[in-house]
């Protein structure tokens, strides 16, 4: 067996054993799992699934049950600094599926409808199953019915109400919480992400009771990297994972409300199988300056692929020919002024780089 002296090798190492860049299902990890302790007790654990919003849900939880005092440990992949951000979750008693967009569409399906499908696989019978989407796919909630779940949909079971200062959440079963305090992630989108997890704190209140105030503290504390990550300074910097249509039409949102008259310069990758051309132009509007960088990844687009893209929208501010993230940040630096803004966007491996360097 290969052996090495840095974890960095060895994961580099780990991540090209297997063929197949994603590999559906939970054969290998159940394999993994009995391995190790399949009679140890098991802990209470709720699975978040979605195209967008995973990231704050799961802040928003990690948040709450810190306040309160539970030890909290999550699974979030891929990660954004540290390999043991991945702990591999199987079974739970309570599920979230956030939002249904479109996105791995070779491996989950065409369509909205498909997609759900594919995305209600974390419902369990007879646990709770919260879906945090007014406006999902009538498919998501079939899918829990039919497996029995106990379902809980947004603007059915549970809903919320902005107030002037502060909102309200309240359920079917007359439970209220009131004098929430506004989300700690932007967006009218997160009251609908801490509403679904409201919902599930309440479900798993007889496993892990929680306060009110417990409450209102995650909602309002909860910290989650590279979402909207914003590093003040004289040429600030914009931090953003998305990476598909409705995580960039957020984050145009965020721009137009938070900063609409300030020149963008934007440090962009993407992976190939995306939709890169959308994702372009949605943002073409709003970012000045295109700079692309380099992933050492496979399934990262070339320079040459993106300028395709660019070339078709008549899009020519576009800079390149680098050798790492760290030479284009660099570049990037020389030619923004003080008062414009750096935004790195586009994936999650090119924030997560420019955090292990940068930050």
């Amino acid at each position: 067996m290969a052996r090495f002296h840095l974890l960095a090798d060895w994961l580099a190492w780990q991540e090209q054993l297997h063929p197949r860049p994603i590999d559906l299902g939970l054969d290998r990890i159940k394999s993994v799992y009995q391995q190790l302790k399949p009679s140890a007790p098991t802990l209470p654990t709720i699975t978040v699934a979605g195209t967008n919003g995973k990231g704050s849900t799961i802040a928003y939880l990690n948040a709450i049950y810190l306040a309160q005092g539970y030890r909290v440990g999550a699974y979030t992949s891929p990660h954004i600094l540290h390999y043991n951000e991945r702990i591999q979750i199987i079974d739970a008693d309570a599920a979230i599926v956030t939002t249904i967009g479109i996105d791995h569409t070779e491996w989950l399906g065409d369509s909205l409808d498909k997609i759900a499908r594919e995305k209600a696989g974390i419902f369990r019978h007879v646990k709770p199953a919260i879906i945090a989407d007014p406006m999902a796919p009538d498919s998501l909630s079939q899918s829990a019915v039919a497996i029995n779940s106990i379902l809980y949909r947004s603007s059915i079971e549970f809903s919320y109400q902005k107030n002037q200062e502060n909102w309200t959440w309240f359920s079917k079963n007359a439970t209220q919480y009131t004098d929430l305090p506004s989300p700690a992630f932007a967006g009218e989108h997160q009251y609908r992400n801490a509403s679904a997890v409201i919902m599930c704190v309440e479900c798993m209140q007889s496993i892990l009771s929680v306060s009110v105030e417990s409450i209102r503290q995650g909602i309002a504390q909860a910290k989650l990297q590279g979402r909207f990550q914003f590093f003040p300074g004289e040429i600030p910097v914009l931090l953003d994972v998305g990476h598909n249509p409705q995580a960039i039409q957020t984050l145009l949102d965020y721009l137009q409300e938070r900063l609409p008259d300030v020149k963008i310069h934007a440090i962009f990758a993407m992976m190939k199988d995306k939709d890169i051309a959308t994702a372009i132009h949605l943002m073409s509007d709003r970012i000045s300056d295109w700079y692309c960088a380099p992933l050492n990844n496979p399934r990262a687009a070339t320079e040459s692929l993106l300028r395709t893209y660019f070339a078709e929208q008549n899009i020519h501010a576009v800079h390149g020919g680098y050798d790492s993230v760290v030479a284009t940040v660099e570049d990037v630096k020389s030619r923004a002024k003080p008062g414009e803004l750096i935004l790195v966007f586009g994936s999650f491996f090119l924030v997560s780089e420019y955090l292990a360097k940068f930050a």
